[in-house]
């Protein structure tokens, strides 16, 4: 049982102290540890979170970071979000770890995130059968979509926050981008 810990201070010395809640993955065997999600992220997350819930409604399982997403013993992440639809079988719950591979999953970069990580999880991703891939990097502006069908790696689209896409994962349907990115500051 975890101990609980009080301590009696005022709200300005709690905003103080700088927050404790990081980000830690498993990535190729290496411990990654990144600081923790800024507002930006956060809001963004959210709002994918909301449409995807919209769009997926009573089909599977849709989560949200921190969850971990266990792909193999070197290989364990918290996507900002992933979505597993209930005709997917090549995922199992095993012990509170969602093991195996997501329909979509959706990672957004921010300047604490190293390029070699992109990279690395692009890689491993797509040797799992993720069948959609959307990385985000609020930084930059932009956001890529990949489609991982049979092991050929296909980019469907280089966005910027105000375009559209087709989202073969769920269902053709059209994505505007606009409304996902509404309160996200990009600086």
């Amino acid at each position: 049982m975890t101990e609980m810990i009080r301590m009696v201070m005022t709200a300005d010395e709690f905003l103080k102290r700088p927050n404790t809640n990081p980000s830690i993955e498993l990535i190729n065997g290496e411990r990654v540890v990144t600081g923790p999600t800024d507002r930006p992220r956060q809001t963004l997350a959210s709002n994918l979170i909301l449409k995807l819930y919209r769009l997926t409604v009573g089909d599977g399982a849709l989560h949200g970071s921190p969850t971990n997403l266990y792909l193999d013993e070197y290989n364990i992440y918290q996507p900002e979000v992933f979505w597993l639809s209930g005709q997917n079988n090549r995922w199992v719950l095993k012990g509170g770890l969602y093991c195996g591979a997501p329909d979509l999953v959706i990672e957004v970069f921010s300047p604490n995130i190293e390029p070699r990580d992109k990279d690395a999880k692009f890689e491993v991703y797509d040797r799992y059968g993720v069948l959609e891939y959307w990385m985000i990097d609020l930084l930059a502006g932009y956001m890529e979509v990949w489609s991982l069908p049979q092991n050929k790696c296909l980019r469907l689209s280089f966005l910027n926050p105000k375009e559209k896409f087709m989202s073969p994962v769920l269902y053709n349907q059209t994505i505007w981008l606009a409304p996902l990115f509404r309160h996200v500051d990009f600086t």
